[in-house]
């Protein structure tokens, strides 16, 4: 045990203290109407750095989608994943994947993404929307395109935000994520 080396009294020592991460389950899925379902054949695909070669996949994909390309800004996104489902390809990655110091899949199996704002860009649209993983909630901005029935996006969020600390699981401390989700009316 190591003793402090300082003049300043024990009584009048003050600790930097730092405010505990507020953590909340995933929202409930919402029971509300949607004009799109999601198709067979969606890819959610996660690249824990700039490896193209292992890529991650996630299946169980949950959505309620309202969308209109015409008023974007009326649109309404709501997904929702179980974190059990990771494939990396190897088994013991996937254990890895599913532990505190990445997903906790146990204590936080659901991840999920609900838009507050859709608006038409240049290129396509853009969500802002919440991110909710591991019981950490973080505000995104998801750029898509809308074509041929089918949502493509890609973003990337900070390892830290969501305390992804396992060694290797993000060495350069991104994490892209690309979404290829066909639909049906």
């Amino acid at each position: 045990m190591f003793a402090s080396c300082t003049n300043v009294p024990a009584a009048e020592s003050k600790k930097e203290e730092t405010a505990p991460i507020k953590r909340e389950s995933a929202p409930a899925f919402p029971n509300v109407m949607s004009n799109w379902k999601v198709k067979e054949g969606y890819i959610i695909k996660v690249q824990r750095n700039d490896q193209t070669e292992y890529p991650i996949f996630f299946k169980g994909l949950q959505a309620a989608i309202m969308f209109d390309e015409n008023k974007p800004e009326s649109s309404k996104l709501f997904a929702s994943i179980e974190a059990s489902t990771i494939e990396t390809g190897n088994n013991e990655m996937n254990a890895h994947a599913k532990e505190e110091s990445v997903l906790n899949a146990q204590l936080f199996p659901i991840m999920s993404f609900e838009s507050t704002v859709i608006k038409k860009m240049d290129t396509g649209y853009e969500a802002t929307g919440k991110l909710n993983m591991k019981g950490i909630t973080k505000e995104i901005q998801l750029p898509f395109v809308f074509r041929n029935d089918t949502f493509m996006g890609k973003f990337t969020i900070g390892a830290k935000d969501f305390e992804i600390t396992r060694k290797g699981a993000a060495p350069n401390g991104q994490i892209k994520i690309e979404l290829i989700i066909p639909v049906t009316k």
